[in-house]
């Protein structure tokens, strides 16, 4: 992820005509206690479909809590955001989390779609990058979040153990918005 991203303002967004799908793209941390990993939770508007799609990044959120606080947040966010789709990360200790999300929250759970990583991060980024560099990633002018989360994209290199929960994040709902359009036809998407 390279150079300035697309800008909108609030009022750009009176201006489509499509449809959106609200995807929240989730990373959940594996500890508290390990300092560069975090919970996140990255909203997303999504217009068009496939690669073609556009995603207007609305919030970005990080945390650090136990599994139960985590649920309970990601819970508060989804009902925060009616109709929108969590797209998460399904693989390790996001799948044990995923499930007990679902088991707690049934009737979001077919609001729920897997993310399945079977490449490595910097493979599994390569669509949501070439979407930034072709301007169909866009960030809001003026967002308190907007600086950090900038650092840590244009810092995004793909190796484990970096700050980028909130890459993660958002790689996994633009990757859900193009693969899957919003449907969840499948429940579930591999990266």
């Amino acid at each position: 992820f390279y150079g300035e991203p697309a800008g909108y303002l609030p009022i750009d967004r009176l201006l489509i005509r499509e449809e959106k799908r609200t995807i929240i793209g989730v990373d959940v941390a594996v500890s508290v206690k390990q300092s560069a990993d975090q919970s996140a939770a990255v909203i997303t508007d999504n217009f068009g479909t496939g690669i073609e799609t556009v995603t207007d990044v609305r919030e970005v959120q990080t945390w650090r809590a136990e599994s139960p606080v985590t649920i309970e947040r990601l819970n508060a966010i989804h009902l925060a955001h009616p109709g929108s789709w969590l797209a998460f990360e399904a693989s390790g200790v996001g799948k044990p989390v995923m499930q007990h999300y679902k088991k707690e929250f049934p009737r979001l759970a077919s609001k729920v779609i897997e993310v399945n990583r079977v490449n490595d991060k910097a493979t599994a980024a390569i669509g949501t990058a070439a979407a930034y560099r072709q301007n169909r990633v866009r960030y809001p002018v003026a967002a308190p979040w907007r600086k950090a989360h900038l650092g840590r994209l244009h810092n995004f290199t793909g190796a484990p153990g970096g700050d980028d929960d909130d890459v993660d994040a958002l790689i996994n709902a633009r990757e859900a918005a193009v693969r899957d359009s919003g449907g969840a036809s499948s429940g579930s998407i591999s990266l």
